[in-house]
């Protein structure tokens, strides 16, 4: 008899009263399983290791390089923004003089 997580056993009650509870249990014991593993699923881990990563470098570049992490922010907000704080800049006019002396 083959008892797995999130499957029933290989005998098939005809009571669905019995068959509810014992997918409920499997379920319940298959989530318990899920969090006491030390196995992460990939995509968690990779998340972890993002944040990690980010949380270290802030801190990296706001107390050991403060200079650097704030040209680097103010860079960023520059870019963005949606050129609502931008100047305009003038166009310089062509000078044709310039050109002919080509």
């Amino acid at each position: 008899m083959t008892h797995s997580f999130l499957f029933l056993p290989s005998y098939h009650h005809q009571n669905p009263i019995i068959t509810q509870s014992l997918h409920f249990k499997n379920y319940l014991f298959f989530r318990i399983y899920l969090f006491t593993s030390f196995s992460f699923p990939p995509l968690l881990l990779l998340l972890l290791i993002i944040l990690l990563l980010s949380v270290v470098s802030f801190f990296i570049f706001n107390f050991i390089f403060p200079s650097y992490f704030f040209s680097f922010l103010s860079f960023l907000l520059r870019r963005g923004g949606g050129g609502k704080g931008k100047k305009k800049e003038k166009k310089t006019p062509i000078k044709f003089d310039l050109i002919l002396s080509f």
